[in-house]
This record gives C-alpha cells, structure tokens and sequence, in this order.
C-alpha cells in the first residue's frame, strides 16, 4: 500500500477482485433473480390461450432451467453449511472440554501448591505430627496428578 500514488478525494477507489474456492463462474445470473425490476407491474396472469403460444413456452421453460440451476446451487450451499455447522459444534465442543480440563488441572496444581507449602507451618512445636504429614500427601498427589494428566492429555 506505501507503493501507490495517493488518491484524489473525488477519486473512486480501484475495485479489487477476490476470489475464494466457492466462487463459481458458472454461477446463475442474479439479474434473473432480482425482485422488482421493470416489469414486475405487469399484469402476470397467464390465459389458456398465452400457455398454448410456443414462446411463452419457451420462457416459462427457460425460467425453469434458472430455478432449478438456483435450487441446485442452493442446495450445495445446504450441504456445505452443515458440514461447517457440524465442524464448529464439534470444534466448541472440544474446546469448551478443552477449558474445563485447563481450569481443573491449574485449580488442582495450586491447591497441591498451597498444601505443600502449608506443610512446614503446621509443625507442633517443630516436629511434624499426623495432620502435617496428611496434608504433605494430599499436597503431593494433587501436583503428580496434575503434572500427570497435563502431559497424558497432550496426547
């Protein structure tokens, strides 16, 4: 963007093409799909004499191929829309799994943290008695197990 020259103020930006994979240059013409345009005030009621007129079977059938051109188009965006639906639930899924382990395992290694560092300021008089050394051991199994399912989790 530094490289070009700077635009004048009543100047038009120069349009920029994008095109992604779901670009279909095939695509149905949206002009044949737009609502409202020249002749949508015209009297549309078909006699039984306009149906047997050979042109008007022609643009009726060719109106036809476009819908169902459209129908068919829609329908694959349907099938890519669930398959994404499907990958996001899944992809939220894992992570709201994926949260919940991170909030447990670091909730369980500060509580191990805290115990362990509890221990030496529940000494009686110096000397370790039953409550210290219960303490201790929660402490320890809280930090192995945490450490431990941290690395089996990373699979």
């Amino acid at each position: 963007m530094a490289d070009s020259e700077p635009q004048k103020i009543d100047e038009e930006p120069p349009k920029q093409s994008f095109q992604t994979d779901e670009y279909v240059e095939s695509s149905v013409n949206p002009d044949s799909i737009k609502q409202g345009g020249a002749f949508s005030k015209l009297k549309r009621e078909l006699q039984e004499e306009d149906l047997s007129n050979r042109g008007t079977q022609i643009l009726i059938l060719n109106e036809l191929d476009k819908y169902e051109a459209c129908k068919k188009q829609l329908e694959q965006y349907r099938d890519k829309f669930h398959a994404a639906d499907k990958d996001n639930a899944v992809l939220s899924a894992r992570i709201s799994s994926s949260t919940f382990f991170e909030i447990t395992n670091s909730a369980l290694l500060t509580i191990g943290s805290i115990l362990v560092g509890l221990t030496p300021s529940v000494l009686k008089d110096g000397k370790p008695y039953s409550l210290t050394w219960i303490i201790l051991s929660i402490g320890i199994v809280a930090l192995v197990g945490s450490i431990a399912t941290k690395f089996l989790n990373k699979k």
